[in-house]
């Protein structure tokens, strides 16, 4: 069994610890590198560009590229996942672009954790669409698959259309592992059918 991290400090959604609230970089530096030594298989950090204050999941969001090649530059093992990446608010290629360049950088350690998103009002405040979220997510993820670990990237779907797009540097895994986030039956045959695992929401 390979047991992963939860990250403290780089989200206040949930029930949090008093000291978190606090934390800084020094204690990003203790937490990661403990784990990373301890034998920890990956890190967590999610995704929100922007929330309104107040919003009962919380308010900070570290960034998750920014924060992992920071903690990349100071373990050695571990790997890193956002938990989760919503589609529906990048390109593909943008996905394949950053995290490509981090799993360059890492050697190898991004496992992508993506889903479909379900804050509309951050969807509308980016300018992206909401309702149709769930087969865009789909394409996406054909998409990113076939750009991830490769210098051309072609793909043609519904959503997304490009030919022989350069993405240098790239992944250097083979496979990058996509696992797909959510926990209803539509989630879970995404992540049968696209993904190469499955990171259902925590439940009580």
């Amino acid at each position: 069994m390979r047991i992963g991290l939860s990250s403290p400090v780089l989200a206040d959604s949930g029930p949090r610890p008093p000291w978190e609230a606090e934390a800084g970089v020094a204690e990003l530096r203790t937490v990661f590198t403990t784990a990373d030594r301890l034998g920890y298989e990956f890190f967590t950090c999610p995704e929100h560009v922007s929330v309104s204050p107040g919003l009962a999941r919380g308010e900070r969001f570290y960034d998750p590229v920014a924060t992992f090649s920071y903690l990349a530059a100071i373990t050695e093992r571990i790997r890193f996942l956002p938990y989760v990446l919503v589609l529906g608010l990048h390109h593909p290629l943008e996905l394949a672009k950053r995290y490509g360049t981090l799993d360059h950088l890492s050697g190898g350690r991004v496992v992508l954790g993506v889903g479909v998103g379900n804050l509309e009002e951050e969807f509308a405040l980016l300018g992206r669409p909401f309702a149709d979220r769930g087969p865009r997510a789909d394409d996406a993820l054909r998409a990113l698959r076939a750009s991830l670990s490769v210098r051309l990237a072609t793909s043609h779907g519904e959503y997304y259309h490009f030919t022989e797009q350069v993405i240098s540097p790239h992944a250097v895994q083979q496979k990058v592992p996509i696992w797909v986030g959510g926990h209803s039956r539509r989630a879970l045959r995404r992540a049968v059918t696209l993904g190469d695992g499955w990171a259902p929401a925590p439940v009580t």
